[in-house]
């Protein structure tokens, strides 16, 4: 279940990637700061924006052992990842 204070433009970002087909694998608190929410999607975002809203930080990871992309928004910092 994704937290009611998750941020609203992660949450939409969230809502189109569920419409897209994706899925959440988790949620997870207190990372990479306390108070922080992390949600991680099943596969990598699909329905993404080519520039993100602003207020919102678009990192690259790449890296298949974790997640491919990460967006931030807010601080402490709520992560949406795939």
């Amino acid at each position: 279940m994704i937290p009611e204070e998750f941020h609203p433009l992660l949450r939409q970002m969230l809502d189109r990637e569920l419409v897209a087909g994706n899925a959440v694998r988790s949620v997870g608190r207190d990372f990479p700061e306390p108070g922080s929410i992390v949600v991680q999607l099943r596969a990598p975002l699909r329905a993404a924006p080519p520039v993100p809203p602003d207020g919102v930080t678009h990192i690259p990871v790449n890296d298949p052992h974790w997640w491919m992309d990460e967006y931030r928004a807010g601080s402490p910092p709520h992560l949406l990842v795939g």
